[in-house]
């Protein structure tokens, strides 16, 4: 079921996790390029990626805004962050 809200928590780490439809391992079969370029995509809002892992049909990543103060100073920005 697709769940889409707006959180407007600020100072927070979020857990994101999201599956292929059916379990499908999709990943797998069209590449693992599709999951990197949606890392890009939240980079690109300003959204920060502190670590993910890629299974074949599903993803879990924890997330957080750019705006917290903690991230602006301890991230690299010649890294993939924000």
């Amino acid at each position: 079921m697709t769940v889409k809200r707006k959180l407007e928590y600020n100072n927070v780490i979020y857990f994101i996790t999201f599956s292929c439809y059916n379990w499908l391992q999709l990943f797998e079969l069209a590449g693992y390029d599709i999951a990197y370029n949606w890392f890009k995509k939240l980079i690109e809002k300003r959204i920060g990626i502190i670590g993910f892992v890629i299974m074949p049909n599903h993803i879990h990543a924890k997330s957080y805004s750019c705006d917290i103060l903690f991230a602006r100073e301890s991230w690299n920005r010649e890294s993939n962050s924000c």
